[in-house]
């Protein structure tokens, strides 16, 4: 398997798309600012925003030509440059959690450049991801520290 992902923008038509994974229950319970699900019009404006790629820069990841999930990346509250990543239900345990991270974030990088240490916050509770970051090679912090008042490990990208 050399490539099992592409990448592209996300566009409008993603929009109700994204919404949906938003809103999925595995993704909300681990997720820092909210686990109600997100309201369709708040969504639109968020993604209105996400779209003018300003500050923020969305990409959708397909395989075998389906979408599969998301990697987003923006500066966050720390002035990091952090990635965040989704995988839809149907790609899970297919191998598919480390090239959605590695090759997510070569591609952005290729498109914006950035010297700075891409980074990964995860709460200590959600395993999956802690594997998926260990898999794809990002290194930890040896301990956990709070991010947005919970405990989380931070992973810096293998440059």
């Amino acid at each position: 398997m050399n490539n099992p992902l592409t990448f592209r923008p996300a566009t409008d038509s993603d929009c109700r798309l994204v919404w949906t994974w938003a809103n999925d229950p595995a993704l909300l319970a681990h997720t820092f600012r909210t686990h109600e699900p997100i309201p369709w019009e708040t969504h639109q404006k968020w993604y209105k925003t996400t779209l003018l790629g300003t500050t923020r820069h969305l990409y959708i990841a397909e395989h075998d030509g389906l979408p599969a999930g998301y990697v987003r990346f923006e500066d966050n509250h720390l002035g990091e440059p952090e990635i965040s990543v989704y995988l839809a239900p149907p790609c899970r345990g297919r191998h598919l959690s480390a090239p959605l991270i590695n090759d997510g974030t070569r591609h952005h990088l290729l498109l914006h450049p950035d010297p700075r240490p891409m980074t990964a916050w995860v709460r200590i509770e959600n395993a999956p991801s802690l594997a998926a970051f260990r898999s794809a090679g990002w290194h930890p912090d040896p301990a956990p520290a709070p991010y947005l008042a919970l405990p989380a490990y931070r992973f810096v990208f293998p440059s």
